[in-house]
């Protein structure tokens, strides 16, 4: 193909169909057929400008990506260990590989380059830095990751983002460990990934909250291992309570982002607890009782995303759990269906657990 299709956002709520010259690439970079790109919460608030991260327009959207090797150099196959074929899954974050952030192993926070489908704009050439796209350009700071042929597109989308994410958050953040006691807001993806972290960890009580519309998010939760499915609302501090003795649980996880939800935290943990707010509500502000954080010693660290030791851990995490995540994605649609697609996400569809986009559908 000598044109690429791709989905261009030039402000807030309007994507159309755009084409761009197939970029000609050399040693150092490559070129990605993208079969499959994952929509997350993420996604949603772009499309309607309340992301609170750095944006720049006009933007091809997309950041959870799988697709085949197209092209690449000598020296980027090299370095990726990938050649013209394989299946690969590609992590959002670019790295420069020379600033500090960088250097610690911290890619999510590169100062010179950015993340595909999110901070990379269209306008820099070769132009394709997103995922709702036909190829993605692998530019020569891309992490990218050979898929082994028993791992489908669906759980390759879920690799980089979503259980990478769930492995941090849940062990090295909330420091979940044999015997923890970890209660979760919110049964999206992520939320999910974190019922099966845990277990693999070794929790003994897992509680996961969510709203009368998350009833089949909650119902996978518990088949992936949560002993308690509550919904979320006025009674949920007694009940969180009743099911711990009276302490509270030693880890809350927020993946809701409801300022709601995030206020009620400090309840619901034990003294000396910890709270990990990962989250994002939009640019809503959420009161915490400040006096109940400081009395209980409750300890709140924040999150965004994850590091590329952490997807490494994802891929061997997924090998040994061949099956597990399989009826993540419900919602298939093709490139012209893109914002119907993000706008799923954020309609209280009872059915969908994941969406996705199929570029060349």
């Amino acid at each position: 193909m000598s044109t690429v299709r791709a989905m261009l956002m030039d402000q807030p709520g309007r994507l159309t169909l755009s084409e761009f010259q197939r970029p000609a690439t050399g040693p150092e970079d490559g070129l990605l057929r993208v079969e499959m790109a994952g929509v997350c919460g993420t996604d949603l608030k772009i499309l309607h400008g309340k992301y609170a991260g750095n944006i720049r327009y006009p933007l091809i959207p997309g950041h959870e990506i799988v697709g085949v090797v197209e092209e690449v150099g000598d020296l980027a196959s090299a370095r990726w260990g990938v050649h013209a074929g394989d299946r690969v899954a590609v992590d959002a974050f670019i790295a420069c590989g020379r600033c500090a952030a960088c250097l610690s192993g911290n890619t999510r926070y590169c100062v010179e380059m950015g993340d595909y489908g999110v901070s990379m704009s269209a306008a820099k050439a070769p132009h394709l830095w997103g995922g709702f796209s036909e190829l993605l350009y692998l530019a020569p700071g891309a992490q990218v990751f050979k898929l082994p042929d028993t791992c489908s597109d669906e759980l390759g989308i879920l690799v980089p983002a979503v259980i990478s994410n769930a492995l941090r958050w849940t062990g090295d953040i909330g420091q979940v460990r044999v015997g923890s006691s970890l209660l979760i807001q919110g049964p999206g993806p992520i939320g999910l990934a974190c019922v099966a972290v845990a277990r693999a960890l070794g929790a003994a009580k897992v509680i996961v909250t969510g709203l009368p519309e998350d009833a089949k998010r909650m119902a996978m939760a518990c088949e992936m291992g949560a002993d308690h499915c509550l919904l979320a609302g006025r009674d949920l501090e007694g009940e969180v309570l009743d099911l711990t003795g009276g302490e509270g649980v030693d880890v809350v996880i927020d993946l809701s982002g409801s300022a709601q939800a995030i206020a009620l935290t400090p309840l619901l943990v034990r003294r000396m607890g910890t709270i990990v707010l990962a989250g994002l509500s939009g640019g809503r502000s959420s009161e915490i009782p400040g006096d109940i954080v400081a009395l209980k010693e409750i300890t709140i660290k924040g999150v965004f995303s994850r590091e590329s030791e952490s997807v490494r851990r994802a891929m061997k995490f997924v090998e040994q759990r061949p099956g597990l995540f399989d009826e993540f994605v419900t919602h298939r649609h093709g490139l012209r269906d893109t914002v119907k697609a993000i706008e799923v996400v954020g309609s209280g569809d009872p059915s969908l657990i994941k969406s996705v986009v199929l570029p060349f559908v």
